[in-house]
């Protein structure tokens, strides 16, 4: 049975114990996020880790009946829990198509926060693989574990980012908003530390934030071909788009018009900015911050 975390090794310490010179102390493990969604994170192993015979850089998503390699040890996940499965209203074709279907979802008022690795595409082509996959993977546990010690749920990991969320349905919700401000200031001081663990990088270890809320639909979504409980709808896009905006106004954290309004007022006042976004017709107001200045306004 796997909890909220299994760890894999050859360490007395792990759950999963594999007696093989091939496999590492703390060689892999898996983490159960948002609503039973299971993510395989290599650990930094010497030899890799392995899911249907492709080595894992960032956490893999675990889906029934995938194989798992460590070591010389083949394992297959599986999980009993299904979700009901709404039929669809639309007339069959002779073509298969991949449709969206949503699993009982839900509109929920959200804060989202998006975090992103600066400079991700020169780390990948600069270090040699191995290396990378033990950064990302220390990188994605010390992010779980910040983001859970804040109350939030990671959505799921993209590429180099962090999507992370929190409900924010009740009529008072300026806390989920602090919590995601305490999450990046957290996350900064993190990243700081990979410089010291890190020597080799090719550039300093810095990320970008964005962060939003707003009404999405929240559960469990996907094609035919496989689903994943999630958020989806233009709060998530907004985070995204603010995040990427980072770079752009040379900035550390770009909060949405719904988040930091739920600040007083004297945090924000003097660090707004219009910006265009994409798919909006109107500039958007943000409010902007660099670490330095958030560690001023919501320390941990």
């Amino acid at each position: 049975m796997c909890g909220a975390m299994l760890t894999i090794g050859r360490s007395r310490t792990n759950d999963v114990l594999l007696h093989d010179s091939k496999v590492s102390r703390t060689h892999a493990l898996i983490r159960c996020l948002g609503d039973g969604n299971y993510y395989l994170t290599d650990a930094g192993s010497a030899n890799g880790t392995f899911v249907n015979d492709a080595r894992i850089v960032v956490p893999r998503a675990l889906v029934n009946a995938d194989r798992i390699r460590v070591g010389d040890h083949i394992m297959e996940f599986m999980t009993d829990q299904e979700a009901p499965v709404e039929e669809s209203d639309e007339e069959e074709t002779g073509e298969t198509k991949s449709t969206l279907l949503t699993f009982g979802s839900v509109v929920h008022r959200i804060t989202v926060l998006v975090s992103d690795i600066r400079g991700y595409t020169l780390m990948s082509e600069k270090m040699p693989v191995h290396r990378l996959a033990d950064m990302l993977g220390r990188w994605f546990g010390s992010c779980s574990e910040i983001v859970a010690r804040h109350g939030g749920v990671v959505d799921k990991f993209i590429g180099d980012a962090v999507m992370v969320r929190w409900l924010s349905d009740a009529a008072d919700n300026d806390e989920t908003v602090l919590l995601a401000l305490r999450t990046a200031h957290a996350m900064n001081l993190a990243s700081q530390q990979f410089n010291a663990e890190f020597p080799d990088l090719p550039g300093l270890f810095r990320i970008g934030v964005g962060i939003n809320t707003g009404q999405a639909v929240v559960g469990s979504l996907g094609s035919v071909h496989g689903r994943d409980y999630t958020a989806v709808g233009d709060a998530v896009n907004l985070a995204f788009r603010l995040e990427s905006s980072t770079k752009e106004l040379r900035t550390d954290v770009v909060l949405g018009p719904d988040s930091y309004k739920r600040l007083p007022k004297a945090v924000w006042e003097q660090n707004l900015r219009s910006i265009a976004v994409k798919g909006k017709e109107k500039p958007v107001t943000v409010c902007t911050f660099s670490f330095d200045h958030l560690a001023i306004v919501v320390p941990e």
